[in-house]
């Protein structure tokens, strides 16, 4: 049985203005309410911190959720910031933080940290109860995840740092290294904690239900059933033309029969 789960992502509109979503608190309640696990953005949907009265409700939710993994919201490498997340998302109950290359300093940054300084920020989360689960690019693609493999170790998970394949980021690297979605879900599969779960045609990251791309599922999921039974399936779909409580169900109900 897959371990599923659903970002508040599919409540925030593909485009709109500041203003246009719900909370996040009430987000991840009507998730949770479906009865899986969900995923939370570090920031509301305007990118705003959270209020205090928002981290305590946060807090709750993570204690009655199935289970709880978050999002970074740092889209540059900035340690402190980082660590600052750590600790939010362990206070959260949370069991992954979902952090991109550039949050460990491998895009967007002149001087990167070095290799003994990462695993101390490793460590530093798995000593609080989180891993860091560093995701796939849909601009670098396999050639990044291997490298950080390799300057991290490939030990990594011990440490804290697992791996996050997010489907619809492989569909885009794609057309650059001919790496499919199911080819990540192979390679990485002893280290992959979470999936992020989506469609596209290739081209742009359109977070669009599974079955509404070129995704070729039926070579996913089998690979999805063969991760570690404790890892995270999270449904991670933008709003587009559909309520988004009825997009999760309808992409569980695919994800479950499409095997």
């Amino acid at each position: 049985m897959l371990n599923i789960s659903a970002s508040v992502y599919v409540f925030f509109p593909h485009e709109a203005k500041d203003g246009d979503c719900m909370p996040v608190v009430d987000c991840a309640r009507e998730i949770i309410s479906a009865g899986i696990g969900v995923e939370i953005f570090l920031s509301e949907f305007n990118f705003e911190p959270y209020s205090c009265e928002a981290i305590e409700q946060l807090k709750e939710i993570g204690k009655n959720a199935p289970f709880l993994t978050c999002h970074t919201n740092l889209f540059r490498c900035d340690l402190d910031k980082l660590k600052a997340e750590i600790e939010m998302v362990a206070g959260f109950s949370g069991s992954i933080l979902v952090i991109h290359p550039a949050t460990f300093g491998f895009e967007k940054c002149d001087n990167p940290p070095s290799a003994y300084t990462l695993k101390n920020i490793c460590k530093l989360a798995s000593d609080s109860g989180v891993t860091l689960a560093f995701e796939n690019s849909g601009r670098t693609g396999m050639a990044m995840m291997r490298r950080a493999i390799d300057y991290i170790g490939s030990d990594c998970l011990s440490i804290g740092m697992g791996i996050c394949i997010d489907t619809g980021h492989a569909n885009r690297s794609m057309e650059n290294d001919g790496f499919s979605a199911q080819d990540y879900l192979r390679e990485f599969r002893d280290l992959v904690v979470e999936v992020h779960i989506n469609d596209n045609w290739g081209k742009e990251d359109l977070h669009l239900p599974p079955g509404r791309g070129n995704i070729d599922w039926n070579a996913v999921i089998p690979e999805l059933y063969a991760l570690n039974k404790d890892a995270a399936i999270c449904i991670e779909l933008a709003r587009h033309d559909y309520e988004p409580m009825h997009a999760i169900q309808q992409s569980t109900d695919f994800l479950l029969s499409h095997l």
